[in-house]
């Protein structure tokens, strides 16, 4: 059993290299940014309950959210967790953590929920997904909102720190996830392979 309301943490920041530094949060999938359609599915997954999102990106992405940046800009992922959770209500709940090139969101997300509802006492549901072999994706999770600022607070610095290094202390329920909708999007093949998915 958990608590009703359920925030968000998208992460934008990254430099995309293998996309020619272009900003994924802005990359199109039928005339869609990849940032709305990634809120998009958050706020059907929310439904009637109550949740803030926040995008961790430069200022030059364009968010109808809050926005915020890790200190310093660049300084990992994990940075960008921490940056996001410090502009959300510090009371119970729960929060998706997810990056902006996750546009499988809408398939795997519900299944996250649905384990973290079925009575458990774990610190969070993550996608086990993968090629060649699945593996834990922390970045696709839903996170008990005190447990994960538990784990960030002991982890002191967070900068360039290993996500998985840290938020793999969690009590986490792995939860399979077919590879393809759990791919993200790093190369110029997976925006073509994911523009095909939603022509």
């Amino acid at each position: 059993m958990t608590d009703d309301r359920i925030d968000a943490v998208i992460l934008a920041g990254g430099t995309a290299e293998r996309l020619g530094g272009a900003s994924k949060a802005d990359l199109l999938l039928s005339g869609r940014r990849l940032l709305d359609l990634v809120l998009g599915s958050i706020r059907e997954l929310r439904a009637e309950r109550d949740g803030r999102d926040v995008v961790v990106a430069p200022a030059s992405v364009e968010t109808p959210t809050l926005r915020t940046m890790e200190d310093p800009p660049g300084s990992g992922p994990l940075a960008g967790i921490g940056a996001g959770l410090e502009l959300l209500p510090h009371d119970a709940g729960l929060v998706l953590v997810c990056a902006v090139d996750s546009p499988g969101i809408g398939a795997w997300a519900p299944a996250l929920l649905q384990a973290m509802e079925a009575g458990t006492d774990a610190d969070g549901a993550i996608v086990l997904g993968g090629e060649p072999e699945p593996f834990r994706q922390y970045l696709q999770g839903i996170y008990r909102r005190r447990s994960l600022a538990a784990a960030l607070e002991a982890a002191g610095s967070l900068d360039n720190r290993s996500v998985r290094g840290v938020l793999g202390r969690l009590r986490l329920i792995d939860v399979p996830v077919d590879a393809g909708a759990c791919r993200d999007l790093d190369t110029p093949e997976d925006l073509a392979r994911w523009r095909s998915c939603f022509a």
